[in-house]
């Protein structure tokens, strides 16, 4: 049974007003008050039923995605950090990669890898493929570049310099390649579908302009 953050303190709250300032002369009476709040009702006679109550409120819950700092759960700031993330790797596109492999060839299961190369090095995380791997619009690579060490305090510390940068996405234009395949101008790639009407070359990162 998941007991919610809201309940824990409500419960403190009335085990703290049960036991300040009030004279209880039987153990009977305390009892019957403790269970009523511990319970939620009268006359709850059943003693192991409070223990395992008050064990369950007691006894952290497993932390996982659904694990909350009583504002946002796990899962909610990782979803908001991919978009976040896809955000700055748009508007730097140039600098930007991913990639189902790392470089010596490994991943985790069901991750990519995205990264962005700034002035001081390399910014990386990994995310799930499903829902966040088309959500980043930049070129993919085979296999990530070699990994520079950077540490997560590194990564973000890198990232914020990135606002001192020009948001430096190339831009190509529809073009004919010797086949008569329509082609990025910028790298020649035809690895794409004009009928899907993308806006970017999935080669080169360029934005499709004119």
């Amino acid at each position: 049974m998941r007991i919610s953050d809201t309940e824990r303190r409500e419960v403190a709250e009335n085990l703290r007003n049960l036991t300040i300032g009030r004279s209880i002369q039987y153990k009977e009476q305390f009892f019957d008050e403790l269970a009523e709040v511990v319970v939620g009702f009268e006359d709850y006679h059943d003693f192991n039923v409070v223990l395992e109550k008050l064990a369950d409120l007691i006894e952290p819950q497993p932390i996982d995605g659904n694990t909350s700092d009583g504002y946002h759960t796990f899962n909610e700031l990782y979803h908001h950090r991919a978009v976040l993330f896809s955000v700055i790797v748009e508007n730097f596109a140039a600098r930007a990669w991913k990639s189902k492999l790392h470089a010596d060839g490994t991943m985790y299961e069901g991750m990519f890898i995205v990264g962005i190369e700034t002035p001081d090095g390399q910014a990386t995380y990994h995310y799930d493929v499903e829902p966040y791997w088309n959500l980043f619009r930049c070129k993919e690579v085979d296999r990530a570049p070699e990994w520079d060490g950077h540490t997560p305090d590194q990564a973000i510390e890198r990232i914020g310099k990135l606002v001192d940068c020009k948001t430096d996405r190339p831009t190509t234009h529809i073009d004919v390649n010797e086949h008569g395949r329509a082609c990025c101008a910028n790298c020649g790639c035809d690895d794409w579908c004009l009928a899907d009407s993308s806006r970017y070359c999935p080669n080169c990162g360029a934005e499709v302009v004119g």
